[in-house]
């Protein structure tokens, strides 16, 4: 389940932190989370293969819609800006777009129906949101790199830019929704644990728990802003500051000596 909790305000309360709302509806472990752009909806992945959109304040008659037929378990679900399309990068490397659309009206009709009949018997309905939108799958395309399994992704939704890091230790940058290839690198020897997009665009943040790596790119440039990594599967044994205070250095299990700027 997920759960939304209200952040401490100015003056002073009892109970600062207060549990807003429970989000149920997956069956197995949730992966992912994304926020809508104006906070009202979260959209939630998981390994039991779906997204389900919640609604985070209490809507009359609403029912998170179940987004399914995902191959493997949801890895990245990301919001766009307008908060109409919905992307879900699962495990096996596909990324599918689902678009919020206006219902026919027939189909309206039947969700309304159906939606008056579950009053009736269990007092549940569908919501508004659910009778005159629906969420349909617009596309579905995959990275095709090798068969390498997704380990982590980020969307920068303004520039519509979506990172892929791979098992293999390879990135991939596409602009969806058409997933067209904008760049990719070999990075690491090792999986790409964490990704993340600089608030501009311009720079990719990666880092490889296996190695120890933190590594950002610039990809309109195609060059290195920062490469670190930490002592190799081995822990450090000493450390000592410079005499100014400027520079640490770190000895470590590997045989290495390794200067630090804090």
């Amino acid at each position: 389940f997920v759960q939304v909790w209200a952040t401490p305000a100015l003056e002073r309360s009892f109970t600062p932190f207060a549990l807003h709302k429970t989000l149920g509806g997956h069956g197995e472990e949730v992966l992912c989370l994304d926020w809508s752009a104006d906070s009202l909806f979260i959209a939630s992945g998981g390994r039991d293969l779906s997204v389900l959109v919640h609604s985070v304040h209490k809507l009359p008659l609403y029912a998170p819609p179940t987004l399914s037929g995902h191959r493997s378990s949801v890895k990245a679900v990301f919001f766009d800006a307008s908060g109409e399309t919905i992307y879900a990068v699962s495990r096996e490397g596909a990324l599918s777009v689902w678009e919020l659309q206006e219902r026919p009206d027939a189909d309206r009709k039947a969700v309304a129906a159906a939606k008056a009949e579950s009053i009736a018997s269990r007092g549940e309905g569908f919501g508004e949101e659910c009778i005159g939108k629906w969420w349909h799958l617009a596309s579905r395309q995959y990275f095709d790199k090798d068969h390498a399994r997704v380990s982590t992704a980020s969307f920068h939704a303004a520039s519509r830019l979506l990172v892929i890091g791979f098992a293999s230790g390879v990135f991939a940058l596409y602009e969806v929704p058409v997933l067209n290839e904008v760049h990719t690198l070999s990075i690491s020897d090792g999986r790409v644990d964490t990704a993340a997009i600089a608030p501009g665009g311009e720079w990719l943040a990666f880092g490889c728990a296996q190695l120890g790596q933190l590594l950002v790119w610039e990809w309109r440039a195609e060059a290195y802003v920062l490469k670190q990594q930490g002592h190799f599967f081995a822990e450090v044994n000493c450390l000592a500051y410079s005499p100014g205070g400027a520079l640490i250095a770190t000895g470590g299990g590997d045989c290495k000596v390794k200067l630090w700027s804090p």
